[in-house]
């Protein structure tokens, strides 16, 4: 004979209850703990060591990309500077070659 047995939701403990649509849909992300009811201290100061952790990591990443983006804005200067020095260069090879044109032209 096979033994069934039914769990009333209410019974259950809350780690084995499944995640309601508001848990789903919050903006922080929550490890979940399974713990006695005399470590619910420790769990608390659990989740706040873990929301500092994914906080600074947040603000690090933050100061990596604010750096990345100045960097980039200090290579988008240089190439810049160097299309301008070539288009400098360019024009004098052409103002050179109609003063070579010209300098011909008046020698004969």
């Amino acid at each position: 004979m096979i033994r069934q047995t039914v769990f009333q939701y209410s019974k259950l403990p809350q780690h084995l209850k499944p995640i309601t649509k508001e848990q789903k849909d919050s903006e922080l992300i929550e490890l979940r703990f399974s713990v006695n009811k005399t470590d619910d201290f420790q769990s608390i100061s659990s989740f706040k060591t873990i929301k500092e952790i994914i906080n600074g990591k947040r603000s690090e990443l933050f100061k990596e990309a604010t750096r990345i983006d100045k960097i980039t804005k200090k290579m988008d200067q240089i190439d810049n500077g160097i299309n301008t020095i070539q288009d400098n260069h360019n024009q004098l090879i052409k103002g050179c070659k109609k003063q070579q044109k010209m300098s011909w032209i008046k020698f004969k």
